[in-house]
């Protein structure tokens, strides 16, 4: 095999520039040519140290499968549509936060959640409330409002140095992501539109990159990616053409590309790509349903511009790999809603419990590289 290195790394430099180029001075990547070098990872050199927690199982503490995880350093935030909930790292549940309901401080649907560690204040959105990003103390369980600043349904947020950038749902055909301060004052619009799309009515419009200190977004819809502190274009992660569908005479975009960023380690990011493919269309050909057809996934090195397709992945704490088509039983487990934290959240079946146990997680402290 080392014989064969030099013919290998030239192959491989020869495939990253079909891939790759520069447009100007952005940083170009075409995802449609597949030709990328393959790679093998392992999660341990991006994490310092794993934590296992088996989250306390009893009918007051129940986790939804739809449950999102904010690991802090002292608890972990689970939330989901309609319940926010805190456990500490021995997997004890410690209360709830907020739940379904109403009221003041009670959730209608949940969309996107937020925690303020040093302040001990925790942020989200309610779906269905367009004046307001609602607070909760951590400390006291004081409820407070932030003024949204346009007074339009928002589906996500980024707190970044006392200001927010908010992404509007993609329903919001004129609107785009915009930036406010804490007093619902709008500072500057953003350079990406959020347009509602050609196909299904998607829930998260926006794919978030944190590189180091610097976040990045990205449109579901959309090749540019952007900073959120500048709005400026920083890369391009090119989807390649969308094919229509013969039999769909409204021109309907048969294979959508959406990316996800999974986590970022330093200058690393690990990205998912999912193709999906019509199922069905009524009598018109107006688009009915789409499912998922495949699953890649992508190492972005940030300092070297370089992109590489991963193709297996070891996780040490469970001494398992995973391999090429094995690889979507891995990935879609980590949840990075901390920049600076990884949470594999297991079924508990899958690690000796029973059905019904909430999930085993794996907490892990991301390097910076």
């Amino acid at each position: 095999m080392k014989n064969h290195i030099f013919v290998y790394s030239i192959i491989a430099l020869m495939s990253l520039l079909s891939c790759n180029k520069e447009k100007g001075t952005i940083y170009t990547v075409d995802f449609s040519s597949g030709n990328f070098p393959q790679k093998s990872v392992d999660l341990d050199d991006y994490v310092g140290s794993w934590k296992k927690v088996v989250l306390e199982t009893d009918s007051f503490c129940l986790v939804d499968k739809s449950a999102h995880f904010y690991p802090c350093k002292e608890y972990i935030i689970v939330y989901s549509p309609n319940r926010i909930m805190m456990f500490d790292y021995g997997g004890k549940f410690i209360k709830n936060i907020a739940q379904g309901g109403n009221g003041p401080g009670e959730l209608n649907y949940l969309s996107d959640c937020t925690i303020d560690e040093e302040n001990q204040m925790l942020y989200y959105l309610d779906i269905f409330d367009t004046e307001n990003i609602h607070s909760i103390s951590l400390k006291d369980g004081a409820i407070g409002t932030i003024p949204i600043a346009i007074g339009k349904m928002l589906k996500s947020f980024v707190f970044h140095h006392d200001v927010i950038t908010c992404f509007p749902y993609v329903g919001n055909r004129s609107q785009s992501c915009y930036t406010q301060d804490l007093k619902g004052n709008i500072l500057d619009p953003a350079s990406l539109k959020i347009e509602e799309p050609d196909g299904p009515f998607v829930q998260s419009p926006i794919n978030m990159f944190f590189l180091n200190d610097d976040i990045f977004y990205q449109g579901l819809y959309e090749d540019t990616v952007y900073s959120v502190t500048t709005h400026l274009p920083m890369l391009v992660f090119s989807k390649g053409n969308r094919h229509a569908d013969d039999v769909n005479t409204k021109d309907i975009r048969e294979n959508q590309v959406f990316f996800n960023s999974l986590f970022s380690s330093g200058n690393n990011c690990v990205l998912s790509r999912v193709e999906y493919v019509l199922k069905a269309t009524d009598e018109e050909g107006q688009l009915l349903e789409m499912i998922p057809d495949e699953y890649r996934y992508y190492l972005y090195d940030h300092h070297l511009k370089e992109v590489s397709e991963i193709t297996g992945c070891t996780f040490t704490p469970i001494d398992k790999k995973y391999v090429k088509d094995k690889l979507p039983d891995l990935f879609p487990l980590i949840s990075s809603l901390n920049p600076r934290k990884i949470v594999l959240a297991f079924p508990a079946e899958e690690l000796g419990g029973e059905f019904d146990d909430n999930p085993i997680l794996y907490v892990g402290d991301l390097r910076d590289r």
